[in-house]
């Protein structure tokens, strides 16, 4: 058995599963990450009914998810870096679609968060009626 290590946790796989993990998990389908790692999706798919194996796979999703996430934080802090440069141009038309860009992104963030906040009420709403039966 092996330790898989870069994805944190120390639950055991075998060798074969280890090596396939990281295939399975950079994958857009479990046939395809079957492929990469040189595995026939039959077996990738006997190994997925294993609720070990199973959690090493959510396990490396959720830290590969986080990984990802961390570098989008850094590059939204590079993007609104440029926008802001690009805002204060001397060049006019650069100046007004960077403040078109900044606009926009304003409004979708806007909407965005109203969207978050009647998602938080209704799940309120939803959990004070399931209380109340």
């Amino acid at each position: 058995m092996v330790s898989i290590g870069t994805f944190g946790n120390s639950r055991s796989l075998t060798p074969r599963q280890a090596g396939a993990l990281p295939h399975i998990v950079a994958a857009p389908s479990l046939r395809k990450g079957a492929r990469a790692a040189g595995l026939s999706y039959t077996t990738v798919a006997r190994w997925m009914q294993d609720p070990r194996f199973r959690a090493e796979v959510e396990r490396a999703r959720q830290a590969l998810s986080s990984v990802v996430h961390a570098r989008l934080q850094e590059l939204l802090l590079l993007g609104a870096a440029n926008l802001e440069e690009f805002l204060n141009s001397d060049d006019t038309p650069t100046r007004l679609r960077a403040t078109r860009i900044a606009f926009d992104i304003a409004l979708k963030a806007e909407l965005n968060n109203d969207l978050r906040k009647r998602l938080d009420n209704l799940n309120k709403a939803f959990k004070l009626i399931k209380e109340t039966r």
